[in-house]
């Protein structure tokens, strides 16, 4: 479409394949974590002699960072409990068994379960700081496409047009905008076609409830959340409501508000440029035809007073007429 056309490559989100691709990530990191643990213990019953506790508990806790950055925390926990049995049964005094017998093997072991604790939860937060700048910064290129892209509407019809394919492009949703009527009935203003609007029965009650509180209503939200699609009014004293279909690649109610916003932001701003130029455009015309007039009034002044003396002339029968 035009509108996908004009979107920066980055700004396409692939919600859609993201849970498989998330799944399958996943899987390779668990598998490189088994074959991490696995080597590093075959390594210590090998070399024991020559590597050492020590060595062996650090190689561990590579295992359990590893854990931390790519997996969840349950993972990385679980690791540092595999780490700490393997280590005290394999390679703490006596070996093969569960047993502690000196105070320093307990104070290895208390460490590195510390360690591994303190550094999982670090990482964790680091990772869920990471991915949360990686957001913003996706939804700043997004709402900076948005807006040049509804910059460049000359219509509000084909802004709001634009802004239903933009959405559609990028979360592979269906995005419609209609307007509740003073007769309680909705019109449809921009979207898909009429078969892909009837695959979302939008009812008139939902929309004026969602225009009465002004609040979102339907999928992802706290009210009426069984509904087939998410209502997202444009807000008072505007008509208009965005409709998106519920889906997996719905994004969350935060970032949709601040869609609709801006949005209803880029109709307004455009709607009243339009009246504001069809009002100029009245102002001149009736200057020009004020101006007209009254170049014509003035223009014909002198002729019809000429004609008018001379009329009164002639009818004046006191006034001696020559053949002249």
């Amino acid at each position: 479409s035009p509108a996908a056309t004009r979107l920066p490559k980055q700004t396409r989100w692939r919600t859609a394949s993201a849970p498989v691709s998330a799944s399958f990530s996943a899987l390779i990191s668990f598998l490189v974590l088994i074959a991490w643990l696995t080597a590093v213990t075959w390594l210590g019953l090998v070399y024991f002699a020559g590597l050492g506790v020590t060595v062996l508990t650090m190689l561990y806790l590579l295992g359990v960072l590893w854990a931390a950055y790519c997996l969840r925390f349950s993972a990385a926990l679980l690791t540092a409990i595999t780490a700490f049995v393997l280590i005290n049964y394999c390679f703490i005094e006596p070996r093969y068994s569960l047993v502690v017998a000196s105070t320093q093997s307990w104070v290895i072991l208390l460490v590195f379960a510390i360690v591994a604790l303190t550094v999982s939860s670090v990482m964790q937060r680091l990772k869920q700081q990471m991915l949360q700048s990686r957001q913003a910064a996706q939804q700043s290129r997004f709402f900076q496409s948005l807006a040049e892209l509804l910059a460049a509407q000359s219509s509000a019809e084909t802004l709001l047009q634009a802004a239903c394919q933009h959405i559609a492009e990028v979360f592979a949703l269906h995005a419609h905008i209609v307007r509740l009527t003073e007769a309680g009935e909705l019109s449809w203003l921009a979207g898909p076609d009429a078969q892909e609007k009837a695959s979302i029965p939008v009812q008139a009650a939902s929309v004026e409830w969602a225009l009465e509180f002004n609040r979102p209503v339907g999928a992802g939200t706290t009210d009426w959340p069984a509904l087939t699609y998410c209502l997202l009014p444009f807000g008072f004293p505007q008509r208009e409501v965005l409709v998106l279909e519920a889906s997996d690649t719905l994004p969350d109610l935060h970032f949709l508000q601040l869609l609709t916003h801006q949005c209803a932001q880029a109709y307004i701003k455009l709607s009243q440029q339009i009246a504001l130029a069809q009002a100029e455009l009245s102002a001149s015309e009736a200057d020009f035809k004020k101006t007209l007039l009254t170049a014509l009034s003035h223009d014909m002044r002198t002729p019809l007073t000429v004609i008018l003396g001379a009329a009164n002339v002639l009818t004046d029968k006191q006034i001696p007429l020559t053949d002249h």
